[in-house]
């Protein structure tokens, strides 16, 4: 036959003669594209396979306009996660109405409240134990020598010390140039933990950031905030910006250092990842490839050969298994034990 779909139990694979091959493409490449142009996801493709762009765990194997290889790091441990933990492991909340009140609604994140414990948390800096994890960050990317020309982080005081502290690339006389945005801050909630000092305030603590894309004063605390039913989709939103704005950047390999809740909308977009995204320990670094599509199937490109993975049909099945990533083991103890691996299966 000219072509066969078979199944495989954890994957979907698509063979394809290779006299049939760029006819093949060009078929299911406008087909999606058909499908998209006149209802998106609902008329049955796929969100992913809907997108301007592509993030997958693998390196994309179809045509790209642009392609940026992103690193992308969870803050070490703050003095906020200290004090969730702390509460989850002994609660404080039994006993007081006001607490119980706070504890029935947010559970042992109450105590991240303003109501609770006033400015305490807000824009918290690393504990002892996080700047630990942050230099087992250290030890780690630079025993793989990564390649990183841009380093973009939330300008957050946790994010910020994560990099200077975690990221070869901006310790003793590096030179590689940092960014901080808005665009990469934690989801904003109604915690202190979500707000974020004011721009004068970081640009002393950390000069050698550019905070030119940052406000001078947490608007987004007051006006934007991204908690309850909206919640899911004004972070995948602003995780969809993110990314245009990286795809802007001239910059292929590039660190972004973030927080958990918006790391998750990020690699939710993702081809590889499942539906809910990827959750990060702190200071955990996992490798993404972005994509810009063409509108050229890959197949008819110079130096392409016939191959098709079911990721360039738009299919969140894998072909084979992702590769596994090193990090650094960040459970246990002060949360800098040995190493472990991801396998992003």
């Amino acid at each position: 036959p000219r072509w066969r779909v078979g199944h495989r139990k954890d994957s979907v694979h698509v063979d394809v003669h290779p006299d049939q091959m760029a006819p093949f493409l060009w078929r299911t490449f406008w087909g999606f594209a058909f499908i998209c142009a006149l209802s998106g996801p609902a008329a049955g493709a796929d969100e992913a396979a809907c997108a301007p762009f592509t993030l997958t765990a693998l390196p994309p194997d179809w045509a790209c306009a642009k392609s940026k290889t992103l690193y992308l790091i969870r803050h070490a441990e703050g003095t906020h996660n200290e004090a969730e933990s702390a509460e989850e492991a002994r609660p404080t909340h039994r006993g007081v109405e006001k607490h119980e009140r706070l504890f029935a609604e947010h559970a042992s994140a109450w105590v991240l409240l303003e109501a609770a414990t006033g400015a305490r948390y807000r824009d918290p800096p690393l504990t002892a134990t996080g700047s630990r994890q942050a230099e087992r960050l250290f030890d780690e990317m630079d025993a793989r020598s990564l390649h990183i020309e841009l380093v973009t982080t939330s300008p957050m005081r946790r994010t910020l010390q994560t990099a200077h502290i975690g990221i070869p690339h901006l310790r003793g006389a590096a030179t590689t140039p940092a960014v901080a945005t808005d665009l990469l801050r934690e989801r904003v909630g109604p915690y202190t933990c979500d707000q974020r000092v004011e721009k004068s305030s970081l640009a002393s603590e950390f000069a050698g950031v550019d905070f030119s894309e940052v406000d001078e004063q947490d608007w987004m605390t007051s006006t934007a905030q991204e908690y309850g039913p909206n919640e899911g989709a004004l972070l995948a939103e602003r995780a969809e910006r993110a990314v245009e704005w990286l795809l802007g950047r001239p910059e292929q390999h590039i660190a972004v250092v973030s927080h958990q809740h918006f790391l998750r909308a990020l690699t939710k977009l993702s081809v590889d990842s499942p539906a809910g995204g990827l959750s990060f320990r702190n200071a955990e670094i996992q490798t993404f490839h972005l994509c810009e599509r063409t509108q050229q199937p890959a197949a008819t490109l110079p130096g392409r050969g016939p191959n098709l993975s079911t990721r360039a049909l738009g299919n969140r099945e894998r072909v084979g298994r992702p590769h596994a990533v090193q990090v650094a083991a960040l459970k246990g103890g002060d949360g800098v034990g040995a190493h472990r691996h991801i396998d992003r299966e």
